[in-house]
């Protein structure tokens, strides 16, 4: 996932992201910064948090619509 803040942190830095996606009401998972350019970054969810299946439940959905 790409995100923009006023904050970038440096890659390998594990962060507690939240954020809403459309329909999806509000989610929180853990994350690791995978890599970082001016104001954006990515991130890959930590697979140990079972918060990201909203995620990729919300994905799913949304490309079979």
């Amino acid at each position: 996932m790409s995100l923009k803040a006023p904050r970038i942190c440096p890659a390998g830095t594990n962060v507690e992201i939240s954020f809403s996606l459309l329909t999806l009401p509000r989610v929180t998972a853990r994350a690791v910064v995978t890599w970082r350019k001016a104001k954006s970054f990515g991130i890959r969810f930590d697979p140990a948090d079972d918060r990201r299946h909203k995620v990729k439940e919300w994905i799913d959905a949304y490309l079979d619509s």
